[in-house]
C-alpha cells in the first residue's frame, strides 16, 4: 500500500489527521500504531513545535511551506526528505506533528 500526501486543514481545535489514518479513540498502544505503520511500510517521526514555531507553519489552519530554518527539527527539512504529515495535534504543551516516510 502507498500513502499519498493529503491537504492539511486543521479543525478549530488545531487537530488534523491523514484521511487514511484510522480513527483511534482514547489511549492507543504503540503496538497498534506500529502495526499500522508496518502495513504502509513507513518509518515515523514526531516533531514538537512551540507556539512561535507553529505560528510560522500554520495559517488559518492550513499548513504553509516556509524556508525558515528555525531549528534542526524544521518541518520543511523532513518534507524535503520525503516525509508526509500523518497527523497534527495542538495542546497546551505545543503542536505535535506525526510524520511518516517510506522505509527503504
Amino acid at each position: 500500500m502507498t500513502l499519498q500526501p493529503a491537504e492539511v486543514k486543521c479543525d478549530n481545535n488545531g487537530h488534523w489527521q491523514h484521511p487514511d489514518l484510522p480513527y483511534w479513540e482514547g489511549d492507543i498502544s504503540s503496538v497498534v500504531m506500529e502495526d499500522w505503520l508496518a502495513q504502509y511500510r513507513l518509518r515515523s517521526k514526531v516533531l514538537h513545535l512551540d507556539q512561535a514555531e507553529a505560528e510560522q507553519i500554520f495559517s488559518s489552519g492550513h499548513i504553509i511551506r516556509t524556508n525558515a530554518r528555525y531549528n534542526r527539527h524544521s518541518l520543511d527539512l523532513y518534507l524535503e526528505k520525503g516525509y508526509i504529515i500523518l497527523s497534527v495535534h495542538r495542546s497546551d504543551e505545543g503542536t505535535f506533528i506525526w510524520l511518516g516516510a517510506r522505509k527503504y
